[in-house]
């Protein structure tokens, strides 16, 4: 099968052409190192899922590492209001209450990784 631009869905290296994603994940594979958590945020279409699944992949070649997705309905204002409440209650930091009208509250896809025991 010859390669071919994918626009749709995960890319697969030997059937899509691909950007080289091993530099571009070193940062995040620290961040795992390190027991951190990160985000991966970027426009529709660019990657992300590309990048999470070489990403566990190359783990799981290093390590035991469990992947899992899940889709979050669309948060309230409420809901997000008692966030700030809750990050304010462990750290002190107050959010001007005029942050609400400027949250996107629509439907996002979490993917998570983490190391299994």
């Amino acid at each position: 099968m010859k390669k071919f631009f994918n626009a749709s869905g995960p890319c697969n290296a030997k059937k899509h052409y691909m950007v080289d994603i091993d530099s571009r994940i070193q940062k995040i594979h620290t961040l795992i190192d390190n027991e951190r958590y990160f985000i991966l945020h970027a426009p529709r279409q660019t990657g992300k899922t590309t990048c999470m699944k070489y990403l566990v992949d190359k783990l799981n070649h290093e390590q035991d590492i469990k992947e899992s997705a899940l889709v979050l309905e669309n948060f309230t204002r409420e809901q997000v209001s008692d966030l700030f409440h809750q990050h304010t209650t462990a750290t002190g930091q107050q959010f001007d209450i005029k942050a609400l009208d400027h949250i996107s509250y629509k439907e996002c896809l979490i993917s998570a990784i983490a190391r299994t025991a």
